[in-house]
């Protein structure tokens, strides 16, 4: 993150009636010109959601027939690797994942593009800072749309060795 601290940087001299002594340094028992940096790890992972239309059966808004393109986007804002672990769609009511359209442009699909999946899944593994890792994939809203139905929603979620579970907007 912008103006985040990434190290603290310490020096000490110790001082008795015996002797002097630099902490952190003993060749250099005079001077603070060698400090002790330790770095601070920062851990900011960003997890969104966003959908479009990506078919559209002709009315300008989501509904029954049509497909919708979500795209979900993890970005390492931090200073350290994260172990990233598995991303998973939590599914849309009123929606069918589209076998084969699930894409990642990091990590490995694992759920998703096989005959018989029904979720989105990608294993991520370790996500390097300053990188972000686009994945999407297509549903199909269901024709006709179950009686009141007015929406459907969809998130996704992050599962990690080194990070609380993360689930989108």
């Amino acid at each position: 993150a912008p103006g985040a601290v990434t190290e603290v940087s310490t020096t000490g001299i110790l001082t008795t009636a015996e002797f002097t002594s630099s902490f952190d340094d003993p060749l250099d028992a005079t001077s603070f010109s060698d400090p002790t940096v330790t770095p601070v790890i920062l851990r900011d992972v960003s997890l969104t959601l966003t959908d479009a239309i990506a078919v559209d059966n002709g009315d300008g808004v989501a509904g029954g027939g049509d497909t919708i393109r979500y795209t979900a986007v993890l970005s390492n804002n931090g200073n350290t690797p994260e172990l990233c672990g598995t991303l998973v769609s939590l599914g849309g009511a009123e929606t069918t994942l589209v076998l084969g359209s699930v894409t990642s442009d990091f990590g490995m699909v694992l759920l998703g593009n096989r005959p018989g999946d029904t979720d989105v899944g990608v294993d991520l593994g370790e996500v390097d800072p300053g990188r972000t890792v686009t994945i999407t994939w297509d549903a199909n809203v269901t024709d006709p749309l179950g009686m009141g139905v007015t929406q459907t929603s969809a998130q996704v979620m992050l599962t990690a060795t080194n990070l609380p579970t993360t689930v989108s907007d």
